[in-house]
């Protein structure tokens, strides 16, 4: 590769003072060519030559993120867009004949593939007068389109942000040839929403001293594990039925057993953190809906809170702060309790948001490499899954 770019530099540069190199691995490639090429005795490229390195649109993407900014031609001015200047583009033509060269011994493939691609050169040249009409009057449209949702856009910015960041354009392009780095400022840096691990570090670190504080993030958090562990019984439950088995009732009992012991446990600590005002042998409140501050407003004077019985316990109400009510909290003045509650549970919903894009991608995945190439229906039909 040295040998052929050092050549291909050195025919005919007269008028040309800046070079654009496209490669597939050029954000490897370039980091040393320089300096091998300085300790050769037999090639060299000018030094006060330019070379801006980049990768095609094609491969970039198969690259690592950082690449996308540093290499892409879409950040470089003046670079274009070609279509088809990659043997990858010539596998679907490939595909036809690949059939009818399974059973080819080696030299009759050979003959076959040559003759394809001869073929196929010569349809791109008798037919590429009308192959660039086309492609040139979809490209005057995309550029339309694209000149319109630009200027969409840019109408919105604020002049002074708008002059900053041209500044800041205009300094990368200046210094990304002497380190590719610089152009990380166009990548899009989206920071990832805090999990529940995330804000309880958070809220530990900044927890309050006071008396009757310490350990309330702690106590919330296991009351949120409890709240999952009762809909996850529920499920369960509502999944097996009434016809159950001798084993699936003696597994529901224990489970019943352990998470009523664990309740019992999370609503002893509840009078170190609701005040004496907590009652835990009030009466289970009937379900309502929430109120207008999206709050449970079941029990402004009592808390929704039944008898400890084991085999309801996947129904028993936790004397949350949410479960009080916004009137509650403010007369017992437990309003840092609600905050933290409500942290939590933002990091609770950003968890479950997180678990759902994953499992998004596995099936797009599945659905991709297993079942589009299906041949049997029950796999490719709606009834697989």
């Amino acid at each position: 590769m040295d040998y052929a770019l050092a050549h291909a530099l050195s025919y005919n540069m007269t008028r040309v003072h800046q070079v654009l190199s496209f490669y597939n691995i050029n954000c490897q490639y370039m980091k040393n060519l320089r300096k091998r090429l300085t300790s050769n005795a037999f090639i060299n490229i000018p030094a006060e030559l330019p070379i801006m390195s980049s990768i095609g649109i094609w491969h970039v993407h198969g690259h690592q993120m950082e690449c996308h900014a540093r290499y892409t031609p879409s950040f470089i001015p003046g670079a274009g867009h070609v279509d088809g200047e990659i043997i990858e583009t010539l596998w679907s033509i490939l595909n036809i004949i690949s059939p009818s060269a399974q059973g080819m011994s080696f030299p009759h493939q050979q003959e076959l593939l040559d003759y394809q691609m001869n073929d196929s050169s010569f349809q791109k040249m008798i037919r590429m007068a009308s192959s660039l009409k086309r492609k040139l009057r979809a490209a005057m449209v995309g550029a339309e389109d694209s000149l319109a949702t630009f200027r969409a856009l840019d109408d919105g910015i604020p002049d002074d942000q708008r002059n900053s960041w041209l500044k800041q354009e205009m300094a990368v392009m200046r210094d990304r040839s002497i380190d590719p780095k610089a152009m990380n400022v166009f990548n899009v840096h989206m920071a990832k929403a805090p999990s529940v691990k995330t804000i309880k570090i958070s809220l530990l670190a900044w927890e309050p001293a006071a008396k009757g504080c310490r350990g309330s993030v702690t106590w919330i958090a296991r009351g949120l594990l409890l709240e999952q562990t009762q809909i996850t019984l529920q499920m369960e439950l509502k999944e097996a039925g009434p016809q159950c088995t001798e084993r699936q009732l003696l597994l529901f009992a224990q489970h019943r057993n352990r998470l009523s012991g664990e309740i019992s446990s999370f609503l002893a600590d509840a009078l170190s953190y609701l005040g004496p005002g907590y009652n835990t042998d009030s009466d289970e409140g009937d379900s309502q809906p929430l109120d207008e501050d999206g709050w449970d407003g079941r029990l402004n004077d009592k808390l929704p809170v039944g008898p400890l019985d084991g085999r309801a316990a996947e129904s028993i109400h936790l004397p949350l702060p949410s479960a009080l009510g916004v009137q509650r909290c403010r007369d017992d003045s437990l309003e840092w309790l609600a905050e933290q509650e409500m942290q939590l549970r933002m990091g609770q919903a950003n968890d479950t948001l997180h678990e759902l894009r994953l499992a998004l991608a596995d099936k797009a995945m599945l659905f991709r490499t297993n079942i589009r190439h299906s041949s049997s229906q029950a796999m490719s039909s709606r009834a697989w899954g």
